[in-house]
């Protein structure tokens, strides 16, 4: 916990990041992670959707195909 006088001490100086430089640090770690891992997920849905579109594609010029076949 953040003691009086380091509060009194960053709001003097106007610098209240250095109060806990340790739990910002732990928070920012925290929120690299979640981002990195939220990242990966994206990625893997969007590699996913791309190759559910390219099977659309793929059927989609088979169906065409087919069509130029029958006229």
């Amino acid at each position: 916990m953040l003691d009086l006088e380091k509060i009194e001490r960053g709001l003097l100086r106007g610098d209240l990041l250095d109060l806990d430089d340790e739990k910002l640090s732990f928070e920012m770690e925290a929120f690299l992670k979640r981002t990195e891992e939220q990242d990966r997920q994206i990625s893997e849905i969007l590699d996913a959707l791309l190759e559910e579109v390219e099977e659309l594609l793929s059927l989609s010029d088979e169906l065409e195909s087919e069509e130029d076949i029958r006229r």
